[in-house]
């Protein structure tokens, strides 16, 4: 039986002259590669269409006819698509799929007279049955839900990096709340009618107020029944609501959390200052790899040793840095964006030009390269070089540009 972390998942974005696949032309396609939770490699160019481009789709995606006029024509673009994702096992995800994989499908069998036939996963079906009722599925929408910052909104790339996060943190929840490791399971999943359960906790009152005085900020939680026995662990981006989740029959439709709920008596929890901090407090051994976050996975980088800089953070006040020595996580500080970096320039020399040893294992390396790997490349991870001046400068310079 296939299992999902062995599975490639292709998620594709096209950006066209218009919605006709027979008369429009693609303007712009991304692929984005993910494959046990890790985004591998993208795919993304240009196309000229040898036609007018709309204003009104100009206006919406920045693309003009004079920024397509020297790209490559859609039938060596196709050919280079059909290349990279020419891999066994594999799913074609777009968000609203039918548009994407219709539109490619017949392009491909416009120029090369067949097409490449894939299982198809729509993450705007898949969001329908994993979300809360109320909540939107749109990818921006979505993109705020799970706290993806989107970058090039209606461009190929953008798009396709941001439902490949989305895609991600899904999968994470199939796995976790509904125990889905395969791709037969995911199909069964994704075509059947959502259920919803009611939970009839005996403490549902004690439950309540526990949930209602857990923090509403970013960690990791634990479930336990009147035996002191945890029953599950989870992360969440805002833990208080992620746990009236499990209260609310708008959202409640996995068997599994049902008889979890059921049984919880008490709930404990522990704030993190990042996702990161997050992945790799359930990374410790007593964890026992609740979320599958080793599946499938190379050998950690030992040698990996750069700052990343996150912009998306906290409406503009503040950015945080990642300081990552020999593929660990060494040290993490937030500063405000107009703030001296003298702390930086010292923790620099403390961790990267001394001789501090940090102690960590295989399994944090694995978590922090994989967490790395979904974030957008935008020129914000910063290697570190003898020239610790010039890197000071690149760091100080790209945190005045965020805002």
């Amino acid at each position: 039986m296939s299992k999902l972390e062995n599975t490639n998942f292709f998620v594709v974005d096209v950006e066209t002259t218009g919605a006709n696949s027979k008369t429009d032309r693609i303007t712009d396609i991304a692929v984005v590669h993910v494959r046990g939770g890790e985004i591998i490699d993208i795919f993304d160019s240009l196309v000229n269409p040898r036609m007018p481009i709309p204003e009104f789709i100009q206006n919406m995606t920045g693309i003009t006819d004079e920024l397509v006029r020297n790209a490559p024509e859609e039938k060596e673009i196709l050919s280079q698509y059909r290349d990279f994702i020419s891999l066994e096992n594999s799913i074609f995800v777009a968000h609203n799929a039918n548009f994407d994989h219709f539109f490619i499908r017949n392009t491909m069998i416009r120029n090369f007279g067949s097409s490449i036939e894939h299982e198809v996963l729509c993450t705007v079906k898949l969001a329908r049955k994993l979300l809360p009722k109320s909540q939107k599925v749109n990818l921006t929408s979505l993109a705020e839900y799970f706290e993806i910052p989107v970058f090039m909104r209606h461009r190929a790339l953008g798009d396709a990096f941001a439902t490949a996060k989305a895609l991600i943190k899904m999968l994470e929840i199939l796995e976790s709340e509904y125990g889905i490791s395969t791709r037969k399971e995911l199909g069964a999943f994704e075509r059947k009618t959502r259920r919803r359960f009611k939970v009839k906790n005996e403490n549902i009152g004690d439950l309540l107020e526990q949930i209602n005085n857990s923090p509403a900020y970013q960690g990791i939680y634990s479930l336990f029944n009147n035996s002191g026995d945890r029953l599950f662990i989870g992360k969440a981006n805002n833990i208080r609501q992620k746990l009236s989740q499990f209260l609310d029959p708008d959202y409640l439709s996995s068997p599994k959390m049902k008889e979890i709920i059921d049984k919880t008596t008490y709930i404990d929890y522990l704030d993190t200052p990042s996702e990161l901090h997050s992945y790799l407090k359930l990374a410790k051994p007593q964890n026992e790899n609740p979320i599958g976050l080793f599946d499938n996975t190379p050998q950690p980088n030992n040698n990996l040793n750069l700052i990343y800089v996150d912009c998306n953070n906290r409406q503009g006040k503040t950015v945080s840095l990642y300081m990552i020595k020999d593929g660990l996580l060494a040290n993490y500080m937030e500063i405000g964006t107009n703030a001296n970096t003298f702390i930086v320039e010292s923790a620099i020399d403390d961790i990267y030009f001394s001789n501090m040893k940090f102690e960590g294992n295989s399994n944090e390396r694995i978590i922090v390269r994989k967490w790395l790997s979904r974030e957008p490349d935008l020129g914000n991870k910063f290697e570190v070089t003898e020239d610790k001046s010039k890197l000071l400068k690149n760091i100080r310079n790209f945190i005045s540009s965020c805002y």
